[in-house]
């Protein structure tokens, strides 16, 4: 028999009953007992999807069971993310699984299960959850307010599902009511709560999955307000305080922890203090000033408002305090008491006694006064003293100051009328002691005396010596004495005196040969602060002349007993009282001739050099020169009418006058566009023009302008200019040979385009009908009534051609070269030059 088709037929329990029934049937028939085998069955199907409570260490497992039902289910949850896994096995739906890990991500199955055919499949997973209330918070902090309570606390974990709410609940233990509060973040404010009862408070923090335990309790606070205002105050007045009575206030459900007094006046200082009782005495008040007080009281809330003001009282004032230690300043039996006054006691001061008392028997001076200082009389010099001082009001007279000591004395005598002696910027003060005003004499001052210029020095033996005084002026001195006690009344005045020196070296000499002799022009130097007494020229000879010397008070000095045709130069030395100068510089190289003869039209010449050196040859005189001075270089030169003085010009304009020359202005102090190159001189000699490379034309004193090139764009730079001889205009040169005529200055031509070196000047006649122009390479170019006399044809010079000018009658000129070489055309004579010497500076121009 194919016993599958029965169960094919019918559900599993049909099946069972229909097998049974047929496998007896048969075996009664045939009559064979046969034990049945164990019955035919089938798992139970899969329960549906679970949905899932989340709890606190659980989940709760719900689902729907499967057809047929089962004996029994097992919900199964497992972790994604770390946590505990967990089953449990329950007879329906929900199944509750314990023992997860809150805070961790979970998904549960079920399966169900028959007793006598097992476990079927699992359902499908649930959706994930969180398991898990929120962690029991720590003790909050709990600060009390009025009727209110702030609870302050630490949010505690939310274990798997976000807090949604804190409930502060706080509690009395004597009788106070509370309502609890929720909030989300701290703190919660708890209200209302009873004043003056005592509370403690725990949070509570709930999350979806549900409520978490409690905290533990809170300090315990007691809440209230601030204690009410007391009433208005009493104030009793006293020595520098004030006693305030009051009534106590309404604690403000706190007791009372103290109160505060405080007094205060207009000008007065003010006072504060604190007690626990109705009564405070509130110290360090101001004598003799009005004061009204208030009070508030305080509690563990803070500080009440205050009273209204107290009845106004008056600190009654008192004697003075004793003023500070003074100072003692001795005199001739007296001493001069200076103090500072200190506080009055509240009622003013009416007066101060000074009192001096003797050491040696206790006799005193005293003396009283409205104010400091206080002078002490009939005190006994060379004795010492105490003194103090006391203060007086209308309520007494202070304790003494400290005592200081004095012993009276005067300043010392004035001494006799001192002996002076001068020297180099000195003088020597001698005197003799004065008598000493009873105190040891420590010091003396000298003080020399010029005008309102006085000069003093500090010694303590004779004589003083007074320094950095102005040779050449005239002064007289005092000497005044010191003691301990002052300076002494000055002596009467010295005689006169006046400090200086040797003079200064003069000049470089100018010289001029004669037949045996020569006359040795200079300049006067500084005569060192007192009167040049004579001058000594001495000229000595290259080769083998004669010397000679001549002594005299003024220039020139004619030296004679010399050698003819012999080459000289000459020194000057000045003397005055103090003593000798050292010597000049020696002069330029000259010849004593018998056959030199210079007529008077012809009278000489000046070189000059770049640092302001200046070389006479001549009837010339030098007067000086810019050497050592000048700090730019020097570029012109012009000379007075009658040749008793001259002008040196540098390349900022800066102008040195020399002899007669008078200086009318200058561009030292002026921003220049282009520097300075040349300079001439008025007819009257009363002013001059300068010249800029560029043309620019700057006139001083009676000197006209009469136009320029500044505006004019020049192919070559200006290098020099003449005047006409009616001082009405002038030529200006440039380097090509350009001409520019200004004024009655008349245009007769120019070199321009024919010149084969630079041009470096030029010169005019006599009546101003023509000028020459000269070159560097010793070619001369004339024009007008300028006669034709020729230039340097051949190299006779180490250095370029620096100047031209031409002789009083204008019918020749010299050329100077810029190592000293001259040269001599038409009726222009050689005179001499500069030699042998070995010049700082080339040479820049020559100059008559």
């Amino acid at each position: 028999m194919n016993l599958n088709r029965f169960r094919s037929n019918s559900s599993r329990s049909l099946v069972r009953a229909r097998v049974a029934v047929a496998v007896t049937a048969v075996m009664a028939l045939v009559g064979v007992v046969i034990v049945a085998p164990a019955a035919f069955g089938a798992v139970p199907n899969a329960p549906g999807q679970p949905v899932l409570t989340p709890g606190d260490g659980q989940i709760s497992v719900a689902f729907t069971a499967p057809a047929g039902g089962a004996d029994s289910y097992s919900a199964n949850c497992a972790s994604s993310d770390g946590g505990a896994a967990g089953s449990f096995t329950g007879p329906a739906s929900p199944v509750v699984v314990a023992n997860i890990t809150n805070g961790r991500t979970y998904t549960c199955t079920v399966t169900a299960s028959n007793t006598t055919d097992g476990s079927g499949p699992p359902s499908p997973a649930s959706t994930a959850v969180i398991p898990g209330v929120p962690g029991t918070p720590s003790a909050p902090t709990a600060n009390p307010g009025n009727a209110a309570i702030s609870v302050a606390f630490t949010t505690p974990p939310f274990n798997g599902s976000p807090i949604t709410n804190i409930a502060a609940t706080c509690t009395s233990a004597n009788g106070g009511v509370t309502t609890p509060d929720n909030g989300t973040v701290s703190p919660i404010t708890v209200s209302p709560v009873t004043n003056g009862k005592a509370y403690t408070c725990a949070v509570t923090a709930t999350n979806g999955n549900g409520p978490g335990a409690a905290s533990p309790a809170s300090n315990s606070v007691t809440p209230g307000t601030v204690p009410s205002a007391p009433a208005q105050p009493t104030a009793t007045a006293g020595n520098a305080q004030i006693t305030v009575g009051f009534t106590s206030a309404a604690n403000g459900g706190l007791p009372v922890t103290g109160y505060t007094a405080t007094c205060s006046g207009a000008g007065a200082t003010t006072g504060t203090s604190t007690g626990s009782t109705p009564s405070i005495v509130v110290g360090g008040l101001d004598y003799g000033k009005s004061y009204t007080c208030t009070v508030f009281a305080s509690n563990d809330n803070g500080d009440g408002s205050p009273s209204v003001p107290s009845a106004a009282v008056t600190v009654p004032s008192r004697a003075p305090d004793a003023p500070n230690a003074p100072t003692v300043t001795p005199g001739g039996g007296e001493a001069t008491v200076a103090f500072t006054p200190r506080f009055n006691g509240g009622s003013p001061i009416t007066g101060y006694t000074a009192t001096c008392v003797r050491s040696d028997d206790g006799s005193f001076g005293g003396v009283s006064g409205p104010n400091s200082p206080i002078v002490v009389l009939s005190l006994k010099n060379g004795m010492t003293y105490s003194c103090s001082v006391t203060a007086t009001n209308a309520k007494g007279t202070s304790s003494p100051s400290p005592s200081v000591s004095v012993i009276p004395a005067q300043g010392p005598d004035a001494p006799p009328r001192p002996a002076v002696a001068a020297g180099d910027r000195r003088i020597n003060v001698g005197f003799s002691a004065p008598g000493n005003g009873g105190s040891p004499i420590t010091g003396y001052t000298a003080i020399c005396t010029t005008g309102n210029v006085h000069v003093s020095k500090g010694g303590t033996t004779s004589p003083i010596v007074v320094t950095g005084l102005t040779n050449g002026r005239t002064y007289t001195c005092t000497i005044a004495a010191i003691n301990a006690n002052s300076t002494g009344d000055a002596s009467p005045a010295s005689a006169p005196v006046i400090p200086s020196t040797v003079p200064s070296v003069p000049g470089i000499p100018g010289v001029r040969p004669g037949n045996g002799s020569i006359s040795v022009s200079f300049g006067a130097p500084n005569n060192g602060g007192t009167a040049i007494t004579s001058y000594v020229t001495s000229c000595g000879s290259t080769n083998g002349g004669h010397p000679a010397s001549r002594a005299g008070t003024t220039s020139p000095l004619v030296v004679t007993g010399l050698t003819n045709d012999k080459s000289y130069r000459c020194v000057v030395t000045a003397h005055n009282v103090r003593g000798n100068s050292a010597p000049s510089g020696a002069s330029a190289l000259t010849v004593p001739s018998a056959l030199l003869t210079i007529q008077s039209t012809q009278r000489g010449f000046r070189l000059f050099a770049g640092d302001g050196g200046v070389f006479t040859f001549g009837v010339d005189t030098s007067f000086g020169s810019a050497a050592g001075v000048a700090t730019h270089t020097v570029v012109g030169m012009s000379s007075t009418p009658d040749t008793k003085g001259y002008w040196l010009v540098a390349t900022d304009g800066g102008i040195f006058s020399f002899g007669d020359a008078h200086f009318w202005g200058s561009t030292g102090a002026m921003h220049l566009n282009q520097p300075i190159v040349g300079m001439t001189t008025t007819p009257s000699g009363h002013g001059y023009w300068l010249v800029a490379s560029d043309g620019g034309i700057f006139s001083f004193g009676d000197a006209h302008f009469w136009g320029s090139t500044g505006a004019i764009r020049l192919n070559q730079p200006i290098v020099g200019m003449s005047s006409t001889p009616t001082g009405h205009g002038y030529w200006l040169v440039a380097a090509d040979g350009g001409l520019f005529s200004f004024g009655d200055a008349g245009f007769h031509g120019a070199p321009t385009g024919h010149t084969h070196a630079t041009v470096v000047g030029m010169a005019t006649t006599g009546k101003g009908g023509g000028y020459w122009i000269a070159a560097a390479d010793g070619a001369v170019y004339n024009f007008g009534d300028a006669p034709a006399y020729g230039g340097v044809t051949v190299r006779a010079t180490r250095l370029p051609i620096a100047g031209i000018a031409s002789t009083p009658t204008g019918r020749g000129y010299w050329l100077a070269a810029g190592d000293g070489g001259v040269f001599t055309f038409g009726d222009a004579p050689f005179i001499g030059w500069p030699g042998p010497l070995v010049l700082r500076q080339p040479i820049r121009g020559v100059n008559r």
